[in-house]
Order: structure tokens, then sequence, then C-alpha cells
């Protein structure tokens, strides 16, 4: 029987529940094992459990900014801002930006609603694509619900994620190393590049 006992004077922050042979059939142990604020530590052939009382940590993120233009990327950086969200009970902010200054120029005024509207669509399925990851993850690792906004905006990617970090006060910024055609680092610098040099916060620059 697994009983929960003080951590000394880290009492207020951490609870000492046991410590166990490696091979234990306590039915309970599986059940902590798979808890978010359990913590278990190999030592001596015996297994030390310690259960963070969350109510007691400050998180370190609140909000997460996750830029994304439906690249492969992207995704891998949304698998880090997931796992991220799911630890510290941060809200994730879905950024989707409509780059229009290719745009201008064009001849045809109805071509370039016309690619506009397929560019729009295009940002809209990545957001819902980061939607699915988080549903799914959600439910393979049996985590609490994670917050998640999806905004979608016209301009330059790279301004319109640092105008978003100071307007909802980002904590972390993950993103992709590298755009959907792998081509930005060779125009004017990569997106991530101008983000890293810029950025108030910390940003988490993710490689595929």
């Amino acid at each position: 029987m697994i009983k929960n006992n003080d951590f000394g004077d880290a009492g207020n922050l951490l609870n000492f529940i046991s410590v166990l042979p490696l091979r234990t059939s306590d039915p309970e142990l599986p059940k902590l094992v798979q808890s978010k604020n359990i913590i278990g530590h190999v030592t001596d052939g015996k297994l030390i459990l310690i259960r963070f009382n969350m109510n007691k940590v400050k998180p370190m993120y609140h909000k997460i900014l996750l830029p994304t233009d439906g690249s492969k990327f992207a995704e891998k950086a949304a698998q880090h801002a997931i796992w991220i969200a799911s630890k510290s009970n941060a809200e994730i902010i879905v950024l989707n930006v409509i780059e229009t200054s290719s745009l201008v120029g064009l001849p045809a005024e109805d071509l370039i609603v016309k690619i506009k509207e397929m560019l729009k669509e295009e940002g809209r399925r990545s957001l819902e694509k980061i939607s699915e990851m988080v549903t799914e993850s959600e439910k393979e690792s049996k985590i609490e619900d994670i917050k998640i906004t999806l905004k979608s905006e016209e301009g330059s990617p790279a301004d319109s994620i640092l105008k978003t970090i100071e307007k909802e006060n980002i904590d972390l910024v993950v993103m992709g190393t590298s755009g959907k055609h792998g081509l930005d680092r060779f125009l004017l610098g990569s997106v991530t590049e101008k983000v890293v040099r810029s950025a108030k916060c910390p940003v988490l620059s993710v490689h595929s």
C-alpha cells in the first residue's frame, strides 16, 4: 500500500509518496506514474515517487504563440507547444499569417481576390490541423483540456508575429525553422530568424 508522507521542509511544494522496489506489484502504481504531477526517480534499485503540489507551483508560461503555415515544420513545432502547454496549463494561440506583399503589382484585381481567397482557405486548413492535433493529444495522453485560440491575419509574417507577442503578452513562441516551401531562409532571412532577433520573450525554434 502506498502511503503519503510529507517531504521535509519542501512539503509545500513536494509530497514524498513512497520508496518502492522496481518490481513492485502495487495496483496503485500505474495510476500514479501516469499522473503528470508525479516524478519517478530510480536509485539503488528502488523507485522513488514524488508528487508535485501544482497549487504551489507558479507556471512559467501562461500564453504560448504557435505560428503555422500548414507545413510539416509547423506541425512538428505544434507537438512541442502542445506538450509544454499540457505541463504548464498554458493557452496556445495559433497564428496563421497570409503573406500579401507578393500580390502587390498584379494587373488583374479579380486575380488578386481569387489568390487571397485561396490563401485564406489554406490558412483555415492549417489552423484546423493544429486544433485537431490538440484534440488528439488530449485523448491519447488523457490530459486536461488545453485552451486554444485560432487567429488569422494578413501582412508580413514576422511583423504579425512580433505584434501578436506584444498584444497578447506572449510568454513563449514555438515555431519551425523553415516555412512551407523551405525557401524563407534565402529570402531576406527566415521569419524564424527575424522573430528570434526581435522577440521580447523566449523563442523555441524546432527543427524538422
